[in-house]
């Protein structure tokens, strides 16, 4: 317990797999309670996870990229739900009839080894006689839940690198309550619980190991190849997870160069970490080539989706009654607020860390469909980066200067986190939501 507490987890290899299996388990166990008690049958659901899934399942079953009989499979099982319209009916094909998926490739290459395990167990069940379904090849509860363990596991990885980053700060159980509040007040709670087969958990894990890495270099530059590796392995793999979050780690790039300048004979060590994020770049443009036929810097903008760099839509992704990050979660001002709290004992990293997040607020405000329904698109997105909040809710309370204070920040955050969970409860009727007394009707009503 000692090595959770005081942020050192990563660094106790073996107490952080035990964390992560049996966290990863946990968290599968809840999320498909979650299902049994709302009546879902269905465990794999939407469009989007269907286009990350069917590409995991075309290179595990058919050893390509084409994901069109995987689509037409998944809509004969039991277990995928599609939502109102069908996507084998509305997908965009190209000229030959062929399915085109408008998503980044990482996901799915994160479910090819989980898939492929979901396999095995199936025709071991078979085998024995245990499972009987008429579900087709890879699309039944077996294969389903094995990805959805694996998710968990990589997930739990970006939960565990959080509680070191916060545990630095807090130095203590603080950091685990922090996590805690964190997904409970956010619109990350729907990923971690009800659909934890789309990218923003990944991303979320990803961008903490970035953090991570960024905060070592900066405690020991003189000893940096691990961390290096880890920054440009995990870059890379954001860019083939979710690549318009690579934008937000620009930020980044000034620490870097900086580091360069002052470590130049370290050349050998930044060579190794620039061949892992261009090899990342380069495996994305070839998914992007192998879906599309041609070079395609963001595949989103196929599907007719893009970026309106010049007029970003800031009241919608902060402030409208239905879809606003402030107003929907408002556990994120009591985060700004630590940070302005402690703003003379944050170091380099975490700024960085926090204006990365801040670019993130104008990437998605420039986002084409910021306002495209009512499942709060901005701050679903957002969510990813919702680990600052964590960093920022633990200088609020390490840095408040009286006990009485932080027992109303805490009582604060909980106010906020039932505001978020009873929002969240009533997420598909927000779209009617025009005012606060809308809102307040919503939820107390």
């Amino acid at each position: 317990m000692d090595s959770i507490t005081q942020g050192r987890l990563l660094q106790k290899p073996s107490a952080m797999l035990a964390v992560i299996l049996l966290g990863a388990l946990l968290l599968t166990l809840v999320s498909l309670s979650v299902h049994v008690l709302t009546g879902q049958n269905a465990l794999l659901r939407g469009w989007d996870a269907q286009y990350y899934y069917g590409l995991s399942h075309s290179m595990v079953y058919d050893g390509d990229l084409d994901i069109t009989n995987d689509i037409e499979m998944a809509s004969r099982s039991t277990r995928v739900s599609f939502g109102e319209a069908s996507l084998v009916q509305y997908a965009k094909r190209n000229a030959q009839g062929r399915i085109t998926s408008p998503y980044a490739a990482g996901l799915s290459l994160l479910q090819y080894p989980w898939l492929q395990m979901g396999v095995l167990f199936r025709k071991i069940s078979t085998f024995i006689g245990v499972s009987a379904t008429s579900d087709p090849p890879g699309y039944s509860v077996i294969e389903i839940v094995c990805v959805m363990y694996g998710s968990n596991c990589f997930l739990m990885l970006g939960l565990t690198t959080l509680c070191d980053i916060v545990g630095m700060y807090s130095g203590s159980v603080l950091a685990i309550v922090l996590i805690i509040f964190t997904i409970l007040g956010t619109n990350f709670v729907q990923f971690v619980l009800v659909s934890p087969f789309l990218s923003h958990t990944s991303s979320f894990t990803l961008i903490a190991l970035c953090i991570y890495a960024l905060i070592k270099l900066n405690e020991n530059p003189k000893q940096p190849l691990s961390y290096l590796l880890l920054l440009g392995s995990s870059a890379g793999a954001l860019l083939l997870v979710r690549p318009q979050q690579v934008l937000s780690c620009l930020v980044f790039l000034p620490f870097l160069i900086h580091l360069v300048v002052k470590f130049p004979s370290y050349w050998k060590y930044y060579a190794a970490m620039a061949s892992l994020a261009f090899g990342a770049i380069a495996l994305h443009f070839w998914f992007a080539y192998a879906q599309f036929d041609q070079v395609v810097v963001n595949p989103y903008s196929s599907g007719g989706g893009g970026f309106d760099w010049m007029h970003p839509k800031f009241s919608v992704l902060l402030t409208q009654w239905k879809s606003g990050l402030f107003v929907l979660h408002p556990i994120s001002i009591l985060a700004l607020i630590g940070f302005l709290v402690a703003w003379r004992h944050i170091s380099g990293p975490i700024w960085m860390f926090l204006g990365a997040a801040v670019l993130q607020v104008y990437v998605i405000a420039c986002w084409s469909s910021p306002d495209s329904g009512a499942d709060s698109f901005g701050p679903r997105l957002w969510s990813e980066w919702s680990s600052c909040l964590a960093v920022g809710f633990s200088y609020l309370l390490v840095y408040s200067r009286t006990n009485l204070a932080r027992i109303i920040f805490v009582s604060t955050g909980i106010c906020c986190v039932g505001w978020s969970l009873s929002l969240f409860r009533m997420r598909h009727s927000l779209s009617g939501v025009h005012s606060f007394g809308d809102l307040l009707g919503l939820v107390f009503g």
